[in-house]
């Protein structure tokens, strides 16, 4: 998706990018992440939407001095209908949409030539953007993760799934290497973390009632397992991991089956289960014998991981060589960054 290309042509009467975003209480991030934003809005012939759920702070006041696309919807625990609420209002041809605490990188030319150059982005019907994870320290990111956050707008474009909404992504679907920083999870104290947990446990155990078996709702609920206010005790987050487990043995081809040997063999070694994480590991590649991805350099992470754990220095050694070896390869363009949709980059 990059180009060449210096001299961009603008219709200025033409709205090319609609960006959506909903907030609720946001102005600890709010200021910085439109900030960051002006540069994209300033060059490509855009709109910015703003649906607010229920702030009472100055979220809004600080979202009205760079939009007069503010908008009210009252809040019925439903992330797809808040999102849905700023799309309907969207006139773009392409339509975005992040959070309050995503600051996107100073350095966002790729996305503006995409936005700008017609002989570009006529070739993609949607687009993922890099996520840099950030956790406990604010300078490192901890992963690397591909949004699917860029859609050509179309009548029938709607979000779905009340927790984690998605957009669909019809191919052909193309990434940015433009990166937005994002800090959801960069928490100043359990009051902040037990709040999110709260917001999003409750509709996510709704989601997997409905679809106990979806592979994408399992991936999640395995995520929210690590708030210990919903679940308590090891057997209370375990069960759900046999079940992710016993999915993605079924369907190893669809998207998320590989994460699950990913996410279970971390969970194990989170509790000191070292061997039986290291047979998820063997049995990953049992089932991906010649699989080459993204997901393969997470997993190589966590076998070193345990490996040091060990103390066992020379099969930590001997995998460090090969995570090496295939980061090489994925920073070298050789091994696509698309499986980033469905898991992290340790």
């Amino acid at each position: 998706m990059k180009s060449n290309v210096k001299k961009i042509k603008k219709d200025k009467n033409k709205i090319i990018l609609s960006i959506g975003m909903i907030v609720k209480n946001e102005e600890k991030h709010l200021e910085k992440c439109l900030s960051a934003l002006k540069k994209l809005l300033d060059n490509v012939p855009s709109e910015l939407i703003i649906v607010d759920t229920g702030s009472t702070d100055k979220t809004k006041e600080i979202a009205l001095k760079y939009t007069d696309k503010v908008y009210d919807f009252e809040w019925i625990n439903d992330f797809a209908a808040a999102r849905n609420c700023g799309l309907e209002k969207a006139v773009g041809e392409w339509f975005m949409f992040i959070d309050a605490d995503e600051y996107l990188d100073e350095n966002c030319e790729e996305m503006i030539q995409f936005f700008t150059m017609p002989e570009v982005n006529q070739k993609y019907n949607s687009a993922s953007i890099m996520l840099y994870n950030y956790t406990n320290n604010p300078k490192k990111a901890g992963n690397q993760f591909l949004a699917p956050r860029v859609v050509r707008r179309t009548e029938d474009v709607a979000f779905h799934d009340a927790i984690h909404e998605w957009l669909p992504q019809p191919n052909p679907h193309g990434y940015f290497s433009t990166v937005f920083h994002h800090y959801g999870y960069s928490y100043e104290n359990q009051e902040e973390r037990n709040k999110k947990a709260d917001r999003n446990t409750l509709p996510l155990l709704e989601e997997y009632k409905k679809q106990p078996e979806d592979l994408r709702v399992l991936a999640h609920l395995c995520d929210a397992t690590s708030s210990d206010k919903y679940f308590k005790t090891y057997d209370d987050k375990h069960r759900y991991y046999l079940e992710y487990m016993e999915q993605a043995r079924k369907r190893p081809n669809e998207p998320y089956a590989a994460n699950a040997f990913y996410k279970t063999a971390i969970f194990y070694s989170r509790y000191d289960q070292n061997k039986k994480a290291l047979e998820v590991i063997d049995e990953f590649f049992e089932v991906y014998p010649d699989n080459k991805t993204v997901i393969n350099i997470s997993i190589y992470y966590v076998r070193i991981s345990i490996f040091m754990a060990l103390n066992d220095y020379k099969n930590a050694y001997e995998n460090i060589k090969e995570y090496l070896k295939l980061y090489k390869q994925y920073t070298d363009g050789e091994i696509s960054a698309l499986d980033l949709r469905y898991c992290v980059l340790d």
